[in-house]
């Protein structure tokens, strides 16, 4: 009796569940378990987030955490990329609200919808200043990628407001470092601190180092001096 030889065409395409796609399935299941990891990372910390918490968080089973993420790390990764979006995203929308930029305004934006969002989700700020700290190599390496991005962002608002479109010191990339991390440290100091001093207060201490370091480098600029 002879049998039928195997097909040698392409696989027939997965069909829809309840109209669904097996992808956009993938796809939710995904969002489920990052926003379960920002829930778990963000109030109980990393360590706490162990495959079966983050399962029972999204309300799925564990075979599914592996179907997007290979480790935890993977996972905590996602959670702190999504935490940088929604904070960048935030900043990026209070600064184009501003009709006629200066350093004044832009600092006032900009540092204060940064500090209002993390204290409006204190996760966001645990995510980004503390657990992301000391996990590996890896996502030490993820951390100082995104302050080379906060830093960029600071010389692309910044430059506009200087004669030839640049700040007038030796490094740009240094001093809009020292920015950048004066905000991180200031943020940290507040977080660790369970939000103890008042939201205006860290506004404004923040923008007095934004402000004073501008002052100086305008004038520096309007006298046409050099650095140094």
């Amino acid at each position: 009796m002879s049998h039928p030889e195997p097909s040698s065409g392409p696989l027939p395409a997965p069909r829809p569940y309840r109209g669904i796609s097996r992808e956009k399935r993938q796809g939710d299941r995904r969002v489920k378990l990052v926003e379960a990891g920002l829930e778990v990372i963000g109030t109980q910390g990393y360590n706490a987030a162990t495959v079966r918490v983050l399962c029972a968080q999204a309300g799925l089973t564990e075979r599914y955490f592996y179907e997007s993420f290979a480790n935890r790390e993977m996972l905590l990764t996602a959670v702190y990329e999504l935490c940088i979006e929604r904070l960048t995203q935030a900043i990026l929308d209070a600064l184009q609200t501003i009709a006629q930029p200066d350093p004044d305004s832009l600092s006032h934006a900009g540092l204060s919808v940064f500090f209002e969002t993390l204290k409006h989700d204190p996760r966001i700020g645990r995510v980004l200043f503390i657990e992301i700290l000391g996990v590996s190599t890896d996502v030490d390496g993820l951390y100082r990628r995104t302050t080379l991005s906060f830093t960029q962002l600071v010389l692309q608002v910044s430059r506009p407001l200087y004669p030839q479109g640049r700040i007038p010191v030796d490094d740009e990339e240094l001093v809009a470092t020292g920015l950048v991390g004066a905000m991180i440290m200031i943020a940290t100091r507040w977080i660790l601190g369970n939000y103890d001093k008042p939201l205006d207060v860290v506004v404004q201490s923040s923008r007095e180092i934004f402000i004073a370091v501008n002052a100086q480098l305008l004038a520096r600029a309007q006298r046409g001096t050099a650095p140094g």
